[in-house]
């Protein structure tokens, strides 16, 4: 009996610890696999979560046209998580959990360096401005 819940308490640890690790991917690389890759076209997988951008940090270059696919997290589409980044006019709500149909955000990155990426339409979810900060950063290189 004991073996037995140590072993639940040992799957449920790192079932945990992998829930919690998928909300902290650093940087991602652009998604150009596929038919839908196209020169100067880069496209990005989002999860948006309650605290976190999934992922967090997107580089890419100048001229290039970013194409973000993204989806709240599962339980979080009432939540109102979206996408704000000021420099580019980008602001907007996305309220999919369905990966199959993610709600597309796209932009040319005309302007170079760093941007911060946040989520201002938060702001008029549920929890207002008390909504905790997402932040994450886009990189737009020479």
């Amino acid at each position: 009996m004991k073996g037995k819940i140590f072993f639940l308490l040992f799957a449920a640890v790192i079932a945990l610890g992998c829930v919690q690790q998928a909300g902290r991917n650093e940087t991602a690389q652009p998604n150009q696999m596929g038919p839908e890759a196209q020169p100067g076209v880069k496209q990005f997988s989002m999860i948006i979560g309650h605290t976190f951008y999934n992922p967090a940090t997107l580089t890419v270059d100048k001229g290039d046209t970013v194409v973000i696919k993204a989806v709240a997290a599962p339980g979080t589409a009432s939540h109102l998580h979206g996408i704000t980044i000021d420099e580019y006019g980008v602001n907007e709500a996305v309220a999919t959990e369905d990966t199959n149909n993610p709600q597309i955000i796209q932009f040319v990155a005309d302007k170079e360096g760093f941007f911060t990426i946040y989520c201002k339409t938060c702001w008029s979810g549920p929890y207002g401005r008390g909504h905790p900060d997402i932040r994450g950063v886009l990189e737009v290189k020479p």
